[in-house]
């Protein structure tokens, strides 16, 4: 992901999505490197300590969503996942899509659901 990649998904400046960047790179979970088709565009990617730290939590989130979706009927489940379906497609039609994206929510729920219902 590229610095203006990045400070679009984040809602902010580039100078604000740099300075973020330099403070993770400084702390180890940010690498930046360049890319071979044009050396002059910077891209950054997480560290394998960071990758470690985001595979820990989703997979701590995804049992903490499994675990209260257990306790939901199949009913309830199906009614939530439509639910969540409809504010997807709502905030994708939305201003507020462009700071909230949330087609990984509604992967994640899908995929919370499938675990449970399956």
């Amino acid at each position: 992901m590229t610095m203006g990649e990045l400070a679009d998904k984040l809602g902010v400046s580039q100078p604000a999505a740099t300075e973020l960047v330099n403070r993770l790179v400084e702390a180890g979970r940010l690498e930046r490197a360049s890319r071979a088709e044009d050396r002059r565009k910077v891209v950054i990617q997480l560290t394998p300590q960071a990758q470690e730290i985001a595979a820990g939590a989703l997979a701590e989130r995804r049992a903490a969503v499994a675990s209260v979706l257990d306790q939901l009927s199949a009913f309830e489940r199906r009614s939530f996942l439509r639910g969540l379906r409809l504010l997807a497609e709502t905030l994708a039609g939305s201003a507020s899509a462009l700071v909230f994206d949330a087609a990984p929510v509604a992967q994640e729920a899908w995929s919370a659901l499938s675990l449970v219902a399956g």
